[in-house]
Order: C-alpha cells, then sequence, then structure tokens
C-alpha cells in the first residue's frame, strides 16, 4: 500500500492494542464506526442519472444512506412522505414532490411522473460496505481522520467488554469530534448553494 494508506487491517491492529477481542469483532465494531461518521457528515455521495419513458412512477438506486435530493430536468422536487405523495397524487397535484420507500434498495416515487426523454438526477449516500480483503481496502475517509474509527472503535470496547465507561468517553469524544470535522469538510467540499459574483464590465 502507499504510504500514508491506513487499511482496515492497520486499524483492527489499533484496536486490539487496547481492547482484547478478536480480528472480526474489531473489524465490526470500525466498520460500525465508519456507517456512523459516513452517515453524520454524508460523506460518500453520489449521483446516479436516468431517462424517463413517460410511464414509470418509480425507479431505484444502489444500496445507500439517504437520497439527498431529486432533479427532473435540472428542476429541484421537494421532499415528502408517503402520505402527502398519496394525498397529492390522489388530489391531481401538479407540485414537484418526491418520496422514498425504505429498504436496501429504495424507491424514489416522484409527481409528476418525468416527461419521456427527461433527465433525472438523484444524488444519495452511499453506505460503507463490509470489506472483502482488509488488508488491501481502506475506508475512503480522508487519511487525517480516518484513524478516528479506531477511537470509536475502542470506545466501543471499552464500555462493552470491560465496563471502562469513563476511558471510553475519551475514545469517544475523540470519535465524534472527527465526525463532526468530516461534516464540514463535506459542506465546504460540496458547496452551499450559488454564490452571486459581481462582474465588472
Amino acid at each position: 500500500m502507499p504510504d500514508g494508506v491506513v487499511t482496515w487491517a492497520d486499524l483492527t491492529a489499533d484496536v486490539r492494542a487496547q481492547v482484547d477481542v478478536d480480528d472480526l469483532t474489531a473489524l465490526g465494531w470500525l466498520v460500525d464506526c465508519a456507517r456512523i461518521m459516513n452517515a453524520e457528515a454524508g460523506w460518500n455521495l453520489n449521483v446516479s442519472t436516468y431517462t424517463g419513458d413517460g410511464n414509470e412512477n418509480a425507479f431505484t438506486t444502489y444500496p445507500c444512506v439517504r437520497i439527498e435530493a431529486v432533479l427532473v430536468d435540472n428542476q429541484p422536487y421537494r421532499r415528502r412522505t408517503l402520505s402527502q405523495m398519496d394525498a397529492a397524487v390522489a388530489g391531481g397535484s401538479s407540485r414537484q414532490i418526491y418520496a422514498e420507500l425504505a429498504g436496501a434498495f429504495p424507491a424514489v416515487l416522484v409527481n409528476p411522473t418525468p416527461r419521456s426523454g427527461g433527465a433525472i438526477e438523484v444524488r444519495w449516500i452511499e453506505d460503507v460496505a463490509y470489506p472483502d480483503d482488509p488488508t488491501t481496502q481502506t475506508p475512503g475517509f480522508p487519511s487525517d481522520l480516518v484513524s478516528c474509527l479506531a477511537d470509536g472503535a475502542i470506545a466501543t470496547g471499552l464500555a462493552r467488554m470491560d465496563e471502562r465507561f469513563d476511558s471510553a468517553g475519551y475514545f469517544q469524544a475523540r470519535f465524534t469530534d472527527a465526525t463532526t470535522r468530516l461534516k464540514h469538510r463535506r459542506n465546504s467540499r460540496v458547496g452551499r448553494g450559488p454564490v452571486p459574483i459581481r462582474l465588472v464590465t
């Protein structure tokens, strides 16, 4: 692995240095912490695009944590609950809305139905996958924050295995701080929308 790259196996070793558990248990705690960090920060942002055929009113995305946004022909649709979606469809509403059906492969219901040939864009947060090969795969977070996954896993282990809640609190605080920093970094990376720029001619 290149210098500075931290694998799941490296993190597992860090956890086991603090908590007396086997590799699988430590790795499980690490993956749990990675999923928490990713969900809180919305780090693994993906975009899926579809083309409307004029008939469908639902389409699916890959396994994900949540849907961030839905756009049809570059027009943003507003999130609604399933009950609100049902009421809108029953009432013949033309408001641009979407609702999400939960599950491993969530379905996104949209109203009104996209036109044939319309461009549909779904922005979603991908879940953290359990590593097939911990010795070569990495969690995919920035190098300066990825080691904090071990802090979260150590906190879990100290609380569950040894009931050392005071010590666990120290590691949990480090993990929580890293999660907050990752969230701020993601927001600064993605941006907060259009910024007006004055043109001088």
